[in-house]
């Protein structure tokens, strides 16, 4: 993933091997100013359901962040929102397991806009964008989409005094 920086703090996430062929999928938090960790949280542990691109880890989605809060999103291993400070607030793994295009891997990464966090899902099976309440985890709305596997981030913009959210999309 890219690193976000807010403040004095840069969260990255990372997919960690482990001795028995899993990953503990993991957010990490550093001081910006010396580089030491300051926190790591591993959010769940689990083997990926299919392989990734060679150039590409188990962990491509960048997280979020907010100064309050930082969302970190595993794709089909789940979503995870933590304080600043590391401890788990929610965490969501309903959402549907992807299967992507030539196995490339997931990592599109979720969004704040307002009091919402959009989050991508877009696959080869049944795509969808949700929108979160952000301090809840719970879903405002989804919009199912006809869109095969993409690896963007939704865009949030204002137009017109309304927030619009852009997402990549096959013609």
């Amino acid at each position: 993933s890219s690193p976000v920086v807010w403040d004095d703090r840069v969260f990255v996430t990372s997919a960690v091997p482990t001795s028995n062929s899993a990953f503990e999928f993991t957010v990490f938090c550093f001081d910006r100013n010396t580089g030491q960790q300051k926190w790591k949280k591993v959010a769940t542990v689990g083997q990926p359901h299919e392989g990734t691109h060679s150039t590409n880890g188990f962990a491509s989605a960048s997280p979020c962040t907010d100064g309050e809060h930082v969302y970190a999103q595993f794709g089909s291993r789940g979503l995870y929102c933590y304080t600043s400070d590391g401890q788990l607030v929610w965490s969501r793994s309903d959402f549907p397991q992807m299967t992507m295009r030539g196995t490339f891997g997931e990592g599109s990464s979720p969004t704040i806009a307002g009091d919402l966090l959009i989050v991508p899902c877009d696959h080869e099976g049944q795509s969808a964008l949700y929108a979160l309440n952000k301090l809840t985890g719970k879903t405002v709305w989804e919009t199912k989409r006809d869109e095969p596997s993409c690896w963007a981030t939704p865009f949030v913009m204002e137009s017109d005094g309304k927030t619009q959210i852009i997402m990549n999309g096959q013609t």
